[in-house]
């Protein structure tokens, strides 16, 4: 793993395929919100950082039993996620790019750079994301979600990144991925790909030591050609 300020693309790398989550758009932060406002529902309970750092990437069911094991909530996932559906519905449509991201995706669609997103949040959510941003997600070549016919499991699977490169048309070894969370980075070298990590504030760096390169942004990455 090497920790770099810059980033010029290694030139076997023929597309790019992005996360969405706390990578283009800044939803983490709905995330954490969210999930403290539910949680309390049951107690005085609080997010810890090692905890909120654990569910990053997580599908939606793996991240509601983590929740419920954390805490011993008395409900089940498909409760537990409906009490928060509500409140994501409101908050999504809010989100914001990150830093660099609507850039760089502009700039790959100019180069004609072949783009997907893999993500493990479902389709019905990434709607509520995108309803500001179709100016630049409407450019993607093909979305994963975990809905696909072909993805079995979420991250930390491959499932969803071999997927993204298929549906590309593009050997996975000329992928390049850029993520935020550890199953995300598990993910995509699962997938024989190469791995950017951007993490989140949260995230201990010491947990992303299987990525290729650490960036603090994606204006830290520039095309090859």
């Amino acid at each position: 793993m090497l920790q770099s300020k810059q980033l010029v693309c290694p030139a076997q790398i023929e597309a790019v395929i992005f996360d969405v989550d706390g990578l283009l758009l800044d939803t983490e932060g709905i995330y954490t919100d969210v999930t403290q406002k539910v949680i309390q529902e049951w107690g005085d309970y609080s997010l810890s950082n090692k905890l909120k750092a654990s569910l990053l990437g997580l599908g939606q069911e793996e991240g509601c039993q983590r929740l419920i094991d954390a805490f011993s909530l008395p409900v089940s996932y498909a409760e537990l996620l409906l009490k928060m559906e509500d409140l994501y519905r409101a908050y999504f449509p809010n989100c914001k790019p990150k830093q660099g991201a609507k850039e760089l995706v502009l700039e790959l669609i100019r180069k004609n750079v072949p783009i997907a997103i893999g993500t493990s949040s479902s389709k019905e959510y990434l709607d509520w994301k995108l309803q500001k941003h179709q100016d630049w997600f409407s450019h993607f070549q093909t979305i994963v979600t975990p809905e696909h016919k072909d993805v079995q499991q979420a991250k930390p699977s491959p499932d969803i990144y071999v997927t993204a490169a298929k549906e590309l048309g593009i050997d996975p070894q000329a992928c390049i991925v850029f993520e935020d969370s550890p199953a995300g980075i598990s993910a995509a070298k699962s997938a024989g790909m190469y791995a950017v990590a951007i993490p989140e504030e949260t995230t201990s760096l010491d947990r992303l030591q299987h990525a290729d390169t650490i960036l603090t942004s994606l204006s830290a990455f520039t095309w090859h050609t």
